[in-house]
């Protein structure tokens, strides 16, 4: 992103993860016992902290440049913005959108669509366990054991 910026927990710096994560956007804030990073930032987004508003308006911005240099590579007309950035789309669509208008090159006669991810930050959960539900229907055999298993360990 920026090669002089932030630096950044690899040993880099400026990288998207420096002004994009829930740790850029929360401030390095620690997160209140028994809730989760996105559900803080939600909570102080929905309440209008300043310094909150400010990182989501900074990490929209990041997004939307680096999401702007894979649209330019690839032919792609949505973006799915997924877990804790589908919690926080409404905060960081807008920027996005902006810098994807400004920098795709074909974004003026093949507009690109940027929405949140329904399955929210479950996303990848849910599709490892898709992807192993699909495997067993495809070879149930190949998951079959030659002998019955265990359940109550033996006195």
């Amino acid at each position: 992103m920026h090669p002089d910026g932030t630096p950044c927990p690899c040993g880099s710096r400026g990288c998207l993860q420096t002004y994009a994560s829930l740790e850029a956007i929360l401030g390095g804030d620690p997160v209140p016992a028994g809730t989760t990073p996105d559900a803080t930032a939600t909570a102080r987004a929905d309440a209008g902290d300043p310094a909150t508003l400010a990182a989501l308006d900074t990490a929209g911005t990041a997004l939307g440049i680096a999401l702007s240099g894979m649209l330019n590579i690839l032919d792609i007309d949505t973006v799915l913005l997924g877990g804790s950035f589908a919690l926080l789309s409404s905060w960081l669509t807008a920027n996005v959108r902006t810098q994807i208008d400004r920098r795709v090159h074909t974004a003026a006669w093949a507009p690109i669509t940027v929405r949140p991810a329904l399955l929210g930050p479950d996303a990848a959960v849910i599709g490892a366990a898709l992807t192993s539900i699909d495997q067993i229907r495809q070879r149930p055999a190949a998951w079959l054991v030659d002998e019955p298993l265990d359940v109550v360990p033996k006195p």
